[in-house]
């Protein structure tokens, strides 16, 4: 793995922590649309290959928000 790929997958986890720090309290509807579209528009930035990632980050939030 070369420097460009590991700073590729540093900004990934980055922006996986950023989505669970802004959401880590979602209660409303509201809040967990807002998570959701970031999710998604993570996802169409970066490609298929983060989708799980980004989902177990989502399941993650669900379990410690309930």
């Amino acid at each position: 793995m070369n420097e460009e790929q590991l700073k590729t997958i540093y900004q990934l986890y980055t922006n996986l922590w950023q989505l669970f720090k802004a959401y880590h309290d979602a209660r409303t509807d509201e809040q967990w649309k807002e998570c959701a579209d970031q999710a998604a528009k993570l996802v169409e930035q970066r490609g298929e290959d983060v989708r799980p990632l980004v989902i177990d980050t989502l399941e993650l939030l669900e379990r410690r928000t309930k």
